[in-house]
C-alpha cells in the first residue's frame, strides 16, 4: 500500500493523503521463507503455523492497481480470479482503503485479510481500569485498557480446575505461575488469588504479601497492574494475534525493566516449536523512548524511525 500526499487547489487548502497503490497478493507456501525474516524451526513452527499450497494456481491478485493519476482505478477481485469480474473504485475518490469495503460475497479472502487486521489491538493499560472488580457477568477476556483482569484471571483459574491443566497447570498452578511471575517485578509477593463475593457478585483481584497482608487490585500500584495485565495474555492461549504496546517500562522501576522485557517476549509465539494451546500465534510490538529498553531488545528485534 503506498500513500502520498495530494496539494489543495489554492494557498488555503491543506491538501489531503491520496491513496496511490493498493495490493493484496496471494503467497504460496513455498515462499514462505522469502517472507517469514526471523529464526524458526521450519519442522515445528512453520509447519504448524504456515498452510496451504506449496505451487498454488491463482495468478491474479485479490486487490490491484491500474492507471495513473486521476483515472487510478482500485480493484477488488473475486475469489475466482479471472472468471469473475472486479468491482473498480476511482483511487481519487476514496475516503479510506478498498480492503476497508471487502465483504465476504465478492472477497472472502479479502475479507478475511480485513478481519485479522481489525483483530490487531493497542493495548493502553489504564490503572483506573485494572483496578475495578468484576460482576459475575462481566466478559472474560481482557481489554484494552485493562478492564476485566478479575474476570480473566478467575476463568483461567476455572477452566484449569475444570480440564485439568492450563499450559500443563491446574488451578493452584495457575494462581502460583501469575505469583511466580509477579515476584520478578516485586519481592513481597506470596500469593494472587481472586476472591469471589457472592452477597455482591464481584470477583476481586488480591495479592498476598509475605506478611499474609492482602492487597486488593485497588492498592496495587500503577506498574504493578500492568505487569499482571501482560501476565495474564502471556498466560491465556484465548489471547492471540498482535499486540501492539506503548513505552511499556511506564511505572517501572529501571532495574525490572528487564523482567518486563522477559515477560513481553514470553508472549509472543515461540517459532522454535509448534503453535497449540500453550503456544498461541502472536506478535507482541511495542513503541519505546527509553534508552534502558532500546539496550535490553536484541539488534534484530529493533525498527528505528528514520530521520
Amino acid at each position: 500500500m503506498s500513500i502520498t500526499y495530494r496539494k489543495g487547489g489554492d494557498s488555503q487548502s491543506l491538501g489531503v493523503l491520496e491513496l496511490t497503490k493498493e495490493e493484496l497478493a496471494h503467497i504460496r507456501k513455498g515462499d514462505a521463507p522469502k517472507h517469514l525474516r526471523f529464526p524458526l524451526d521450519v519442522s515445528k513452527w512453520r509447519r504448524s503455523a504456515v498452510t496451504g499450497h506449496s505451487t498454488g494456481h491463482r495468478s491474479a491478485p485479490f486487490i490491484s492497481t491500474e492507471g495513473e493519476g486521476l483515472d487510478r482505478l482500485i480493484k477488488i477481485h473475486q475469489d475466482g480470479g479471472a472468471s469473475g469480474k472486479p468491482r473498480s473504485l476511482l483511487a481519487s475518490t476514496l475516503p479510506r482503503t478498498a480492503l476497508s469495503t471487502a465483504n465476504a460475497a465478492e472477497g472472502p479472502t479479502a475479507t478475511l485479510a480485513k478481519r485479522e487486521m481489525q483483530s490487531w489491538r493497542l493495548l493502553q493499560l489504564e490503572p483506573s481500569s485494572l483496578r475495578q472488580p468484576d460482576p459475575f457477568t462481566a466478559p472474560t477476556k481482557l481489554a484494552a485498557n485493562g478492564s476485566h483482569l478479575a474476570a480473566t484471571l478467575y476463568r483461567l483459574a476455572r477452566a484449569s480446575k475444570g480440564s485439568g491443566s492450563v499450559n500443563g497447570s491446574g488451578e493452584a498452578q495457575v494462581f502460583s505461575r501469575i505469583a511466580n511471575r509477579l515476584g520478578e517485578l516485586i519481592d513481597d509477593v506470596r500469593a494472587v488469588s481472586v476472591d469471589r463475593e457472592e452477597r455482591r457478585e464481584l470477583l476481586t483481584l488480591n495479592v498476598t504479601g509475605s506478611d499474609g497482608t492482602v492487597h486488593p487490585a485497588r492498592a496495587l500500584s500503577d506498574g504493578t497492574l500492568r505487569f499482571l495485565a501482560l501476565t495474564l495474555l502471556e498466560l491465556d492461549p484465548e489471547a492471540t494475534g498482535l499486540l501492539c504496546l506503548e513505552e511499556p517500562e511506564n511505572g517501572i522501576h529501571p532495574d525490572r525493566i528487564p523482567a518486563m522485557l522477559r515477560l513481553l517476549k514470553d508472549i509472543a509465539t515461540d517459532t522454535e516449536e509448534p503453535l497449540g494451546d500453550d503456544n498461541p500465534l502472536r506478535q507482541v510490538i511495542i513503541n519505546t523512548h527509553s534508552p534502558a529498553v532500546v539496550g535490553e531488545v536484541a539488534d534484530d528485534d529493533i525498527l528505528r524511525r528514520r530521520q
